[in-house]
C-alpha cells in the first residue's frame, strides 16, 4: 500500500494485521466493530485456550 510502512520489532508472538488507508473510514469502523465482537464474544480467548496458546491474551482496540 503506497505510503505504508512496516514498523521494526514485535508486540505480539502472533504475527498477523488488518490494514486499510486512514480515509476509509467505512473500513475502519466495521473492522473496529469486527474485532469488538470477536473479543467481547470470546471467540479469541477461546481460540487461543483452544489451541493451547499460552502467556497472550486479546488485546484491546486502540484507534489512532
Amino acid at each position: 500500500m503506497p505510503g505504508s510502512r512496516i514498523l521494526d520489532g514485535q508486540f505480539t508472538s502472533i504475527q498477523q494485521a488488518i490494514a486499510t488507508k486512514k480515509s476509509n473510514l467505512e473500513a475502519i469502523e466495521y473492522l473496529d466493530a469486527c474485532l469488538k465482537e470477536c473479543i467481547r464474544s470470546g471467540l479469541v480467548a477461546n481460540l487461543l485456550q483452544k489451541y493451547g496458546v499460552q502467556d497472550l491474551s486479546a488485546a484491546p482496540i486502540i484507534k489512532p
